[in-house]
């Protein structure tokens, strides 16, 4: 049975749930990101990871961890900071906080690397994480024309002073990782929290709001203002003077309320209720920044950024890969390619997703053929249970789990001979073998493919 293609069955309603018209989270795939860190915790033993803005995502999203992850530094303390969550490293041991400060670090050299040398950092830092070679077009689908000005956002607004610390990084790594306070001692730091200061450190101790402020010395705002000096709202101010009372009929004389509804008769306000979000500009698929991160909306069925991402992820096994590979196939993941296409795993313990349907050989004829065509007339008032009986019992949905397509349990119970022989009868549908078994088997030739070299 040769298989319609997606347009022609599956479009009608499966396209806005692939592009996530109606996913209750966010509907695109996560990039990158700037992951939220406890930087408190961490000046408070006195390493400072430079300028880190409030907020971020809760954690590294899978896919920047797999671009991370061909650094060897990287994937050590990775490893040793597995369960922590960075936003909160009160209770992290010391060999935990110097390596999530190296992460942080390790997310700022990323970005600024990226931001310099464009595509080919990329593409290193892919083929390093998988060990393979990528092609040109293969590039060109996993980027999916990720915009320069998003990356040029993270090297001037989110992290203003990023080239002048990453260099400090650089030239001293182990002095900037090397506490100076034991973690376990509540001493304070006289640093200012990094996010809020800009490579500043202010000792607020020694201002003291209840002292009288002098801006420049030459103004004491107890003594050298008094507001009511030379004004006398009663006697200096003439409501009427140099005002014609013959102007009050001008729009600009009107009274406050006739004003407001005059001005806005004039200028048509914008409904700020129907403003749409970067998401939802998005919707056709695409970039979009949102929330510290920036995400990429899939553009329809078979997206090719997508496909070779789930490719790429599946190509090695590795910590990252397999992180990465189970938020690309989820359930609930973007795109809900696995809710059509499953995946195998190979010989080699590699991951092949199944992208097209079974085709038949045409060249190849079996000793049983059907035709599904002539068994679906207007007669058969019950369709597919004529044949097809559910199996209640199957556990149809955990074959998939294996990843291996020689345990598959279906979800249909044996057809026998018996409901074949209800209307294969003299009488009805006739009993001839030829009816439903082919004489000769094997491959051979075929009229139709035959015709085909005639033609050509």
């Amino acid at each position: 049975m040769e298989l319609a293609g997606y347009e022609n069955t599956c479009s009608d309603c499966h396209d806005q749930q692939i592009k996530g018209a109606n996913r209750a989270g966010g509907k695109g795939l996560t990039v990158i990101a700037i992951p939220e860190f406890d930087t408190d915790s961490l000046l408070g033993v006195g390493i400072d990871v430079g300028y880190w803005p409030a907020g971020g995502t809760d954690g590294i999203p899978p896919l920047l961890d797999f671009m991370l992850s061909g650094d060897e530094a990287y994937r050590q303390a990775r490893s040793l900071t597995s369960k922590l969550d960075y936003y909160d490293l009160s209770q992290a041991t010391e060999k935990q906080i110097v390596n999530s400060a190296l992460i942080a670090w390790k997310v700022k050299q990323f970005y600024h690397d990226a931001i310099r040398e464009g595509p080919d950092f990329f593409q290193r830092r892919i083929e390093k994480a998988t060990g393979n070679a990528l092609s040109a077009q293969q590039m060109v689908s996993l980027l999916a024309l990720m915009p320069r000005s998003a990356l040029n956002t993270i090297g001037t607004t989110i992290f203003p002073n990023l080239d002048a610390e990453v260099e400090r990084f650089r030239q001293a790594p182990k002095a900037m990782l090397t506490l100076s306070v034991d973690p376990k001692e509540d001493a304070p730091s006289e640093t200012v929290n990094s996010r809020n200061q800009v490579g500043a450190h202010i000792d607020f101790s020694e201002i003291s709001l209840d002292q009288d402020i002098a801006l420049n010395d030459d103004i004491n705002f107890e003594e050298d203002i008094n507001l009511d000096d030379d004004i006398n709202f009663e006697e200096d101010i003439n409501l009427d003077d140099d005002i014609d009372l013959a102007d009050l009929s001008s729009p600009s004389h009107l009274s406050d309320e006739l004003d407001d509804e005059y001005v806005d008769d004039l200028i048509e306000k914008p409904d700020q209720n129907q403003r749409v979000d970067d998401e939802e500009w998005a919707s056709a698929g695409g970039w979009y920044w949102e929330d510290m991160s920036l995400s990429f909306r899939p553009t329809g069925h078979a997206d090719p950024f997508l496909i070779n991402w789930i490719e790429v992820a599946g190509s090695i096994q590795t910590d990252t890969s397999t992180r990465l590979s189970a938020a690309l196939t989820a359930n609930a993941a973007v795109g809900s390619c696995s809710k059509c296409h499953s995946t195998d795993v190979t010989e080699t313990g590699d991951y092949l997703v199944n992208w097209r349907g079974k085709k038949s050989n045409m060249a190849q004829k079996d000793f049983t053929h059907f035709s599904h065509q002539t068994h679906t007339g207007p007669d058969v008032s019950t369709g597919c249970r004529t044949c097809h009986q559910i199996n209640p019992d199957a556990d149809y949905a955990s074959s998939y789990e294996s990843g291996d397509a020689s345990h598959f349990e279906s979800n249909f119970s044996p057809i026998d001979k018996a409901t074949c022989a209800g209307c294969h009868q003299p009488p009805m549908a006739g009993e001839s073998c030829l009816l439903c078994h082919n004489y000769h088997v094997g491959e051979g030739p075929s009229a139709i493919l035959d015709m085909d070299d005639r033609l050509n």
